[in-house]
């Protein structure tokens, strides 16, 4: 069928898919992943360029602005639909990172305390919630036969954070190494804690420079502002500060306000403090 040889080239094209659903914890397969990818902008655009037929006989336009109405919403749709398992990852690296330090150093506490190794992931993985599923899995994976060394390993290709992969990665070299597992642990903790004090340090110095711009633009310029537009304004005879104009400053205003929010939540370091 044309649908599978479809499916096939995309899989050709575009390889990296399979790894970024696993990463993603996404329970689809490639193969329905592509399909879905392949079909549903397809429905929308089909959609999308029967109303823009009807429109465009309607107006008595050129009929062949339809093809280029498929063509937009095909495309729009199908590059949305492949960007949702970054999109996921994403969410699940900034999760991960913000519960990475404390999972480590709750496995180092026990492991210092003389509980076995695996017993303490398993005690994790009970224990810690985005972190906590990937111990789980862990342990999952040995219970069915797998080996210790490549369960961590498998978690460490699968995490989306680099701070958890740097754990595995220390503890499946000390393993082995036949190395202490504790002291590697606890070495790469502190390179962890190291990283976040100085990305806290460098979201300090970020956060005074937006504040300063946030205060001109989003505070000073618009009360001043105003003030020095109604002075103007009451020396021009015929113009008056109407509704419609306050509702476009209070909408540049929201957008303004909006656009801080989201500058500082997207600088905003993946720490739990």
């Amino acid at each position: 069928m044309v649908i599978i040889g479809l499916i096939k080239a995309y899989l050709r094209v575009f390889p990296k898919i399979e790894r970024d659903l696993k990463i993603a914890h996404v329970k689809q397969t490639p193969e329905y992943f592509a399909k879905k990818n392949l079909l549903v902008p397809l429905y929308g655009a089909l959609v999308f360029t029967f109303l823009g037929v009807l429109f465009l006989l309607k107006f008595e336009k050129n009929i062949l602005f339809a093809i280029l109405i498929f063509i937009i919403v095909y495309a729009f749709g199908f590059f949305f639909i492949m960007q949702t398992p970054r999109v996921y990852i994403l969410k699940r690296k900034r999760a991960v990172d913000r519960e990475v330090l404390f999972a480590g150093q709750y496995l180092l506490v026990k492991m210092q305390s003389g509980v076995p190794f695996f017993n303490a992931i398993e005690d994790a993985s009970k224990s810690y919630g985005v972190a906590g599923q990937f111990f789980k899995e862990i342990v999952d994976d040995v219970n069915l036969g797998t080996p210790l060394e490549e369960a961590l390993e498998k978690a460490a290709r699968n995490t989306p954070s680099e701070g958890f992969k740097k754990i595995l990665w220390q503890i499946i070299n000390a393993l082995r190494t036949g190395t202490d597992t504790t002291k590697a642990l606890r070495t790469i903790l502190e390179q962890i804690t190291t990283e976040q004090m100085r990305q806290i340090r460098a979201y300090g110095k970020k956060l005074n420079s937006l504040a300063m711009f946030y205060l001109i633009l989003a505070v000073v310029i618009p009360s001043l502002g105003l003030t020095m537009l109604s002075a103007i304004l009451s020396f021009l005879p015929g113009i008056r500060v109407n509704w419609s104009m306050l509702a476009l400053i209070l909408t540049m205003l929201a957008f303004i306000q909006f656009m801080f929010i989201s500058l500082f939540r997207q600088i905003k370091p993946t720490v739990n403090i």
